[in-house]
């Protein structure tokens, strides 16, 4: 689709209506999606809007950043990019937090979420 076997596996064919990667990213495909569900190793979940993030950042070397009105996001692991990207096209539907046990074997080409912290942020 893209010509980037990363991507490709994210976004994948418009025949596909989600997908579950191994690390625990579910992306849809074929429609414009309205909410992000965070779901961290805890248990805890929260779904957030797309239409308020206000903006997607990404360091490779600290993490990615979904910066909301009141709230801050960030997302640790590896190879981010492409989720980032996903993320930029309001593409991926959930986000589950692997945990620490993908820094022992690592499995796969795709993102791995290893952590995510949510934290209460005053803009005004």
């Amino acid at each position: 689709m893209s010509g980037n076997p990363i991507l490709d596996q994210y976004l994948g064919s418009r025949a596909e209506r989600t997908q579950e990667t191994d690390n625990g990213v579910y992306v849809a495909v074929e429609s414009y999606v309205g909410m992000l569900d965070v779901q961290l190793g805890n248990g805890n979940r929260v779904a957030l809007p797309y239409a308020t993030l206000l903006k997607v950042t990404l360091d490779p070397s600290s993490g990615m950043t979904l910066h909301y009105p009141n709230e801050e996001i960030t997302l640790r692991g590896r190879r981010l990019e492409a989720l980032y990207k996903a993320i930029a096209q309001h593409r991926v539907t959930t986000v589950r937090e692997s945990g620490s046990r993908h820094d022992l074997i690592d499995e796969g080409t795709g993102p791995a979420v290893t952590q995510i912290v949510c934290r209460s942020v005053d803009r005004g």
